[in-house]
């Protein structure tokens, strides 16, 4: 190819692949926006998971301090019966 036609094939392919990236760009963009969100639903999650985590412990602390109180409690009931 003559050094003419390069260049215009080049100046031809030039807007051809710009239009292309932003065509790209445009795609992209709200992806990085949907990333960020299920970034932002994963930390939520976390701190929901350590809540509930927390809340159950206290839940099985407080049951098991319960039931040795009702076990105190029928063992001096049974000693009061006798």
């Amino acid at each position: 190819m003559d050094p003419l036609s390069i260049s215009a094939s080049v100046i031809a392919h030039v807007p051809a692949s710009l239009a292309v990236r932003g065509k790209g760009v445009k795609l992209i963009a709200p992806l990085q926006h949907v990333l960020a969100e299920l970034c932002d639903l994963v930390d939520e999650l976390t701190t929901l998971q350590v809540l509930l985590i927390t809340t159950f412990c206290m839940i099985a602390s407080a049951t098991l301090s319960l039931e040795r109180d009702l076990e105190i409690i029928a063992e001096e009931l049974h000693a009061l019966c006798q």
